[in-house]
Parts: C-alpha cells; structure tokens; sequence
C-alpha cells in the first residue's frame, strides 16, 4: 500500500514581496507505481508559478500515458518515458508563452519527476531541488542532488535553451521503500553541501510516517505544511520549501 504527503509552502521572503508561492507538486498514486513530479520556478521569471505547475501537471499526464504505452517497462521505456515528460512540459511552457505573448523565460522553472514501482526507482532531475530514498535495509541516500552550472548558484531551467540536454536520468533497481522529493528551499536544511548526503535525522519522522502504519494523507500533509511554515524552519530559510513523501506500508 503506497501512500504519501506533501506540502508547498511560500517563503517568508516572498510574504514580504507579495510574490507568489513559485514552487508546484502533486502526485499520482495506484496500486503498482507512485509518480511525483516537483518544480521550483525562478525566482527572477514573472511567470515561474505559473511555469512550475504546468511542468508538473505536464509531466504527471505525460508519463501516466506513456506507461499504458510502452510495454514491457524495461530500463530503455523508463529512460524514454522520462526524456518525453521532460520534452511535454518544455512544449507546455513554450505554447502559453507563445499564448500570451510572452518569452519563454518569464516562465522559467526547473523540475524534479520520481517513479516508484515495486522494482525501480526512476528519477528525471533538471536544476536545483533533490531525491532522497530510504531502502529496504534501513540505508537513507540521496538518488540524484542539486545540479548547477559553472557557478555555485547558477542553475539550468527547463525553460533554458539547453534545458533538456542538462537532463539527468537516474535507474535504480534497489527496492526504495521511501522517496523524498525536495526544492532548493529545504536544501541547506537536508542535505550536506559538501558530501551532497542525507541529513538521516530530518527524513526519518517523514520515513517513518508514511511507512508504519496507514495515515490520514490530507491532515498529515496539512501538518506538514504547518512545519514548513514554522518559525523554526524560516529562520533557516527565506524560500518557497516543497517536500513530498511517498511510502510503502507493508
């Protein structure tokens, strides 16, 4: 049984401004694989929220059809599946923008996809943001980490010219039991920016939540979104923060 919770939550920076919550995600679950799907859109793109929910709604549809498509799912289908979902919501972006006359910029966002099924763990990542799984074994580890340009806090976003070439695909076979899917905002909060591992302490509560026993998805993810809004975490960051979790209850 796959169940999972998720929240995104404006940064008190943003509260300020009077800017828009610039991050998106949501989720499909059944009863043989969880697909997630998280963007962050750019700060400095007028039209990022917008960008960043249709990336993920994009590329929920996307890889939703492209399972009942491609049979068997081999890891050649998965990487297919995954570069086409990408390609979707880049496609997406460029019709609005062309809709409202506006560049494809103004849109930015980067986007984050994970699939989980009983035997793979497949992960598409372009930009910022990171997947953490925790294995049958207990073991916590980061599947795919923030990827940046030549500069530290230079980031390539699906709406950049080369966007789709900075694509990164990730197949794992290893049994993920739990996947966390996270933006940039909770970065400095979960994982080391040197070692790009895990901070296991922060990802346990979630871990165990959705793993040991059956939850009430729509309140936990609301307490969720209540610990991203708290005090303790915006003095630890000014960003929009999105987290998603997703477990097996056996």
């Amino acid at each position: 049984m796959w169940q999972a919770i998720g929240a995104s939550v404006k940064g008190t920076s943003h509260e300020r401004t009077g800017t828009p919550c610039q991050d998106y995600h949501n989720f499909i679950i059944t009863p043989k694989y969880v697909i997630v799907a998280a963007a962050d859109g750019l700060g400095s793109a007028s039209q990022s929220d917008t960008g960043a929910e249709l990336a993920v709604r994009t590329a929920l549809s996307t890889i939703e059809d492209d399972i009942r498509l491609y049979q068997p799912l081999l890891d050649d289908a998965w990487e297919r599946i995954v570069q086409e979902a990408f390609a979707a919501a880049r496609n997406a972006i460029e019709i609005r923008a062309e809709s409202v006359s506006q560049p494809v910029r103004d849109f930015g966002t980067t986007l984050m996809v994970a699939i989980i099924t009983r035997d793979r763990l497949v992960v598409g990542h372009l930009g910022d943001g990171a997947v953490v799984a925790q294995y049958d074994n207990g073991d916590v580890a980061t599947v795919t980490a923030p990827s940046h340009g030549e500069y530290a806090n230079e980031v390539t976003p699906l709406t950049a010219a080369n966007g789709l070439e900075a694509l990164e695909i990730t197949i794992q076979t290893d049994n993920a039991r739990a996947v966390a899917v996270l933006t940039d905002g909770l970065q400095n909060l979960s994982i080391n920016t040197l070692t790009g591992n895990p901070h296991a302490p922060f990802f346990a509560p979630f871990f165990n939540g959705v793993t040991q026993g059956v939850i009430d998805t729509v309140a936990t993810s609301a307490q969720l979104a209540d610990f991203l809004a708290s005090e303790r975490v915006c003095k630890k960051t000014d960003d929009d923060k999105t987290l998603v979790v997703v477990g097996e209850f056996r």
